[in-house]
């Protein structure tokens, strides 16, 4: 197998993904070999101090170097590391990036939120989803919320809003960025049209996953808003020791889930689907069509 490697180092955590993409049918899909999450809390440093400290620099270094060990174990042939919303705020981002080259020989690129969005739009047609329909991508991260909007299978705009569920947590969200996603919805949503939501992001999952439900199955608003009530009646600790959550995922996942609620009453979508698709499948995708498609 062609094993491609990617690294998503997020607000909240940093992921290795290591897959290859095979032709099934009329699409291409994307088999995942392994997947390996390291909780870096980056947003924690850009939202006190503007900037990572030495300590997380050394953290991130370790992990760089624990995900280049993993990529020659599988033998991967080529990958791509992109960095989102933290690194982009860090005043010292592009510096960091150098000093882990360095370090770790690994070519780590901070990209915007139009093309951490065009990673996410990209696997799209890899999934059983009807592509006669109209759908809002919602994409929450630690930091950042990207919107995409796709009718019929074409995307129509996306744009990234500063709204995230660390951001939310250590309350530093700007509370008029909502008057901004309600802006873009008027122009481009509220069309007469009922749109369906596409969840993606490891919060959202881990809601799929209380309702036991499957991928592609859908959610609906009442039910993401009763699970958003249930985790909320245990503390962190509890969330972490009775309802088995990470660390990292217990105290982000309310503030993560009312940013899927508020969105999707923006846009009057009543349901939402959760398909196996993120960032580090599209750098995948993009690394087999770079090397296979002519």
């Amino acid at each position: 197998m062609n094993h491609f490697g990617a690294i998503d180092i997020g607000t909240n955590a940093g992921r290795l993904l290591i897959g290859y993409a095979i032709p099934e049918g009329d699409h291409i899909s994307i088999k995942k070999v392994s997947l390996t999450r390291v909780p870096l809390r980056l947003g924690e440093d850009v939202y006190s101090k503007s900037q990572l400290s030495e300590a997380k620099i050394a953290q991130l270094c370790n992990s760089l170097i624990a995900f280049k060990h993993l990529m020659a174990v599988y033998n991967v042939r080529d990958y791509r590391a992109v960095a989102t919303s933290a690194m982009r705020e860090a005043k010292n981002g592009q510096q960091v990036c150098d000093i882990l080259f360095e370090q770790t020989g690994i070519k780590l690129e901070i990209i915007d939120g139009q093309e951490e969005a065009n990673y996410l739009f990209s696997t799209f047609s890899t999934q059983n989803i009807d592509q006669n329909k109209d759908y809002l991508f919602i994409d929450v991260g630690g930091g950042s919320t990207e919107l995409t909007i796709v009718k019929k299978g074409t995307r129509v705009e996306s744009k990234s809003f500063r709204i995230g569920a660390l951001r939310t947590l250590k309350q530093k969200q700007d509370v008029s960025v909502w008057e901004e996603v309600e802006e873009w919805v008027d122009n481009y949503c509220r069309n007469g049209k009922t749109y369906i939501g596409i969840g993606t992001g490891g919060n959202i999952n881990r809601i799929l996953k209380f309702n036991k439900k499957k991928h592609l199955e859908p959610l609906t608003y009442d039910e993401i808003r009763s699970t958003i009530d249930y985790i909320s009646e245990f503390s962190t600790n509890e969330r972490i020791t009775r309802l088995r959550l990470k660390p990292d995922r217990a105290d982000v996942i309310i503030p993560a889930g009312k940013i899927y609620l508020r969105v999707m009453e923006i846009c009057r979508a009543e349901k939402i689907i959760v398909p196996k698709i993120g960032v580090s499948d599209g750098i995948i995708y993009s690394l087999y069509n770079r090397h296979f498609v002519k």
